[in-house]
């Protein structure tokens, strides 16, 4: 286990194939995924596991992690501001080399100065923080699939499958 060099909370680590064509990135870990240390290991993991199963895509094959990489600090805490940062630059760091990014919740959207998810989810997006080449398609978040809205997210995948076959495959 890992801890945030900030405020050395226990973080989620990335997770999946070093090598992955694909980076799948979540806004921050829920109460599941901090203790198992796992991104996409609770509620919000089943629902987009089910949901990638169902437009014939495998999330373990691709490399996955959250933006934040920890519980948020509250918006006072004196650290907020470097954890997200350091996260953010470990988040860059993981989508350098990569072909396709799935950006994934409102949160992430905020924090690359993209527009608000909702106007965004399941296009190809683009920000002067991505790394040149990659092609980042956003999505609502998986959790909020998990009280019933599977529609945004199904359109992302289905982007994603699209995507994925036209660069990788």
């Amino acid at each position: 286990m890992n801890n945030c060099p900030i405020c050395h909370k226990r973080i989620v680590t990335p997770t999946g194939p070093a090598n992955a064509k694909v980076l799948v990135i979540g806004d921050k870990p829920d109460f599941e995924e901090i203790q198992t240390g796992i991104p996409f290991s609770g509620k919000t993991g089943t629902v987009l596991k089910t949901e990638m199963g169902r437009a014939g895509l495998q999330l373990q094959m691709m490399r996955q992690m959250t933006l934040w990489q920890h519980a948020v600090p509250g918006k006072k805490d004196p650290n907020r501001a470097n954890c997200r940062d350091t996260h953010m630059q470990a988040t860059i760091k993981e989508m350098t080399g990569r072909e396709i990014v799935l950006l994934c919740g409102a949160e992430s959207s905020a924090m690359f100065e993209l527009p608000p998810i909702s106007s965004i989810s399941s296009l190809i997006v683009e920000s002067d923080y991505f790394p040149p080449g990659v092609i980042v398609i956003a999505s609502s978040s998986p959790g909020m699939a998990v009280s019933a809205r599977h529609g945004e997210l199904r359109l992302a995948l289905a982007r994603l499958k699209e995507v994925y076959e036209e660069v990788v495959a």
